[in-house]
């Protein structure tokens, strides 16, 4: 049984049983392990994953990484979905020590007394831990960040890109077994490279086609939409049920939100739709918190660096987004 495990002060008993019951799981007789999809996409549903393929992917991360058995790693996540289990599942195959912190929107407030070698994150806690001096400098240290769950917008990116340690946005599900791809963040342009064992193709629609044998993965058609650079790497557009078709142009919304990111002001935002008698659909703004932004002069902004196609008819103010279990905006 794995007993690597350090316990920061503010971890709650539930989630130390969590950990522990996940753990059991693992080294049971059992081949499978049954896993809650987050919902970001669709209704939350029970999937089982082979734990020889969880091990596999595992195992691609720590190739990359470099994993040694005596580096630390963090976890932050709840073990109730993939992103949170598969960082229990590198440290158990790689022998690493798990250093457990709280799950929330700055884990990194409480003491961390250890080196970190790697750990993963969603945006929006990133956001929150550099803006905190003590919490940005505890990030810094840490070797390798993994951030995944949402896309992330340019304000993030430009603080990540002016930091020491080396920042990757992911790629992957629940189906996958967390990411196949990486896209490390710098000023030069990247583009998303699969791990060692993963190939990529497109549908006619350009939605991405996966494929990794050590993962049992044959032909996954996903719901995104990308650029193909070549059978290894691709440059990602947006999800293809996200896109909006205002007026016979398709609107990728992902796109739209990662031009307006400096015009709001540090707040969360999402780009969706609503019926338009002459158009068909029609573009909508959704901005979190109270409706203090000046709506005219907000729109003056976007006007810079939008498409007449890509305005926002309509800005509207919600007092808090709804969220998934894992923290992903739901999107209305």
């Amino acid at each position: 049984m794995f007993d690597k495990i350090i316990f920061l002060p503010k971890v709650g008993i539930s989630a130390q049983n969590e950990l522990t019951e996940f753990i059991q799981k693992w080294f049971d007789s059992q081949e499978t392990i049954a896993l809650k999809t987050s919902g970001s996409t669709g209704p939350p549903k029970v999937i089982y994953l082979e734990k020889k393929y969880m091990k596999a992917s595992a195992l691609a991360t720590g190739d990359y990484f470099s994993f040694q058995k005596e580096h630390a790693i963090l976890l932050n996540l709840s073990v109730n979905y993939i992103a949170g289990m598969m960082q229990v599942v590198r440290a158990i195959v790689y022998d690493m020590t798990l250093i457990v912190g709280t799950i929330n929107s700055n884990p990194l407030l409480e003491n961390i007394p250890y080196d970190l070698h790697f750990a993963a994150f969603v945006p929006f806690q990133v956001s929150t831990i550099l803006g905190s001096k003590k919490s940005r400098e505890v990030y810094e240290k840490i070797n390798h960040v993994i951030i995944g769950g949402a896309p992330i917008q340019k304000e993030l990116q430009d603080k990540l890109e002016k930091l020491k340690n080396t920042n990757f946005a992911t790629f992957g599900m629940s189906e996958t077994i967390s990411h196949i791809a990486l896209k490390q963040i710098q000023k030069e342009k990247t583009s998303f490279k699969a791990l060692p064992g993963v190939t990529f193709a497109v549908t006619p629609e350009n939605c991405l086609v996966i494929s990794a044998a050590h993962l049992a993965i044959n032909k996954l058609v996903t719901n995104d939409v990308v650029s193909l650079i070549d059978q290894f790497s691709f440059d990602w557009k947006g999800r293809k049920d996200f896109v909006i078709n205002t007026g016979g142009v398709k609107v990728h919304p992902e796109l739209v939100e990662g031009k307006i990111d400096d015009f709001l002001n540090g707040r969360r935002y999402y780009i969706t739709k609503a019926f338009h008698s002459e158009f068909g659909e029609q573009i909508v703004l959704k901005i979190e918190g109270e409706p203090t932004l000046d709506q005219q002069v907000l729109s003056g902004k976007l006007q810079e660096v939008l498409h007449p196609y890509e305005m926002p008819k309509i800005i509207e103010f919600i007092l808090q987004f709804e969220e998934t279990a894992t923290g992903k905006i739901i999107r209305k």
